[in-house]
């Protein structure tokens, strides 16, 4: 048996001699690629020593993965979702190493009934999908989200310290990224006209840049609060609060800066043991709001004026014209609602398959909500995820949707007032507050499937899962 200071050298040993054959192999075939076979070898080791660190820095790679298309119809993001790909095979075979030892229990409770359920569902539709092909790659894409950042986060954050940690190896890339947008933007004098060009290429687009920001938020209060539970300095996290702050509004994106007032109103809901109230008010709202725009097809009052419907190019000129409904951003959100509608009324039970809706849409929608970008350049989606869920899963999939984020919300509740030590009451209600803000996005947006929110839905239900149980059996409440 070798001795342990050499098991311990033989991996930097090997290291050093892929680095000469990468470098020599480089210099004969003078191409530059042999060299990446080093930082590569180097990264598999240090996820062999520790299966955790490519859970760590699947996390840590999100901020700055980027979109590339290999071709016109295939593209992936970069370096987020091989990373994930990886992920779910480790996580499979874990579980398959270690199925006997596995306490069960602990990952089928009442929310992850529901993820298997949203999930098989998801599956069926795609079996009987107009487009097949689509609905399948679709659906494989979900299982790499729902399998590591659900259930590995249920194996691996069971411990405050994993958390935190978790915290830490997402922040400070984000810390990085929003401190490069905020200079560049400051070059560009915070001109709201530049706020999409000054994110990229680490963000696609404002949008997306805004999202994970704040979605993350919750999670810098939380580490904030850790601190100050402990006595420790909080005056880095508050800066840090001010910082995502700044970054979120300077990126003139509408939903976000609104989600940030939804944080504050649910944390007091949650606190004040209000959100099954809460939840009741935004289902009756949102049925009645329904009820009133299909009743006489009272929906083509908001046609907009094609002439009218511009893209503005200062903040306080688009939240006028938001008002007046002359936005273009705005009105060519309804113009695709609209196409959703008559999708519904086409396939109003199974829908028209999981990915589906660019693909069909355009011969469902009325000239009369027409704007100047509906020709849809970007091939992007219809912009409000519970609409979409019934154009591409028909009412199931939207319930399902909608009963798993009542549950959650409703278990993150009863976690928060069982459990008594305030670290875990924290966490808890930063993921709750996580996951409310997804919900508000996605009212005018369709980020679920996307790498820079789908992993924090996921954490999210994750975390809400684990304090849960814990707070069944917490010996203090």
């Amino acid at each position: 048996m070798m001795a342990p200071d050499q098991d311990q050298k033989s991996p930097w040993i090997f290291w050093l001699v892929v680095v000469f054959l990468s470098v020599g192999a480089s210099i004969f075939f003078l191409t530059p690629l042999p060299l990446i076979s080093a930082p590569v070898f180097l990264f598999l080791v240090w996820i062999a020593n520790d299966f955790r660190n490519a859970y760590w820095i699947a996390f840590a790679s999100i901020p700055f993965s980027f979109e590339y298309n290999f071709t016109d119809s295939l593209g992936t993001d970069l370096p987020s979702e091989p990373l994930m790909l990886g992920l779910t095979g480790l996580s499979l075979l874990l579980f398959f190493k270690n199925l006997g030892k596995i306490q069960l229990g602990k990952y089928l409770g009442p929310l992850s009934m529901m993820v298997l359920m949203t999930l098989a569902w998801f599956f069926f539709t795609a079996w009987i999908s107009e487009n097949p092909a689509i609905s399948i790659k679709v659906f494989l894409a979900k299982l790499w989200y729902i399998i590591p950042f659900y259930f590995l986060s249920i194996a691996l954050l069971s411990r405050h310290e994993a958390v935190e940690n978790l915290v830490r190896w997402t922040m400070w890339p984000l810390v990085i990224a929003v401190s490069v947008v905020l200079i560049r933007h400051s070059l560009e004098d915070f001109s709201f006209k530049s706020s999409n060009e000054v994110v990229y290429p680490i963000f696609r687009n404002h949008v997306s840049y805004a999202a994970i920001l704040v979605i993350f938020i919750p999670y810098i209060w939380a580490r904030r609060r850790w601190r100050q539970l402990r006595n420790q300095s909080v005056g880095f996290y508050s800066f840090l609060l001010i910082l995502f702050t700044v970054g979120i509004y300077f990126s003139y994106t509408r939903a976000a800066i609104i989600g940030i007032l939804i944080a504050i109103i649910a944390y007091y809901i949650l606190h004040l043991k209000l959100t099954r109230y809460a939840i009741g008010l935004s289902l009756i709202l949102s049925v009645l709001g329904v009820l009133y725009l299909s009743y006489d097809n009272n929906y083509l009052d908001f046609a907009p004026d094609y002439s009218r419907t511009i893209t503005h190019t200062e903040f306080d000129n688009l939240i006028e014209a938001t008002v007046k409904l002359e936005d273009i951003s705005t009105m060519e959100r309804v113009y695709r609602w609209v196409a959703g509608v008559e999708m519904i009324k086409e396939k109003p039970y199974f829908g028209f398959g999981p990915g589906c809706f660019y693909s069909f849409y355009s011969k469902y929608t009325l000239s009369t909500f027409q704007t100047y970008v509906s020709n849809n350049p970007d091939q992007s989606g219809i912009h409000n995820y519970y609409l979409m869920l019934w154009v591409e899963q028909g009412p199931v999939g939207l319930l399902l949707f909608l009963a798993c984020l009542i549950i959650a919300l409703m278990m993150a509740e009863k976690a928060y007032h069982r459990l008594k030590d305030p670290i875990d009451r924290t966490t808890v209600m930063a993921a709750a507050l996580s996951l409310i803000i997804i919900a508000a996005l996605n009212l005018i947006n369709d980020l679920i499937e996307t790498d820079k929110v789908g992993p924090f839905y996921f954490l999210s239900l994750a975390l809400i899962t684990i304090y849960y149980r814990r707070s069944l059996s917490d010996p203090h409440k």
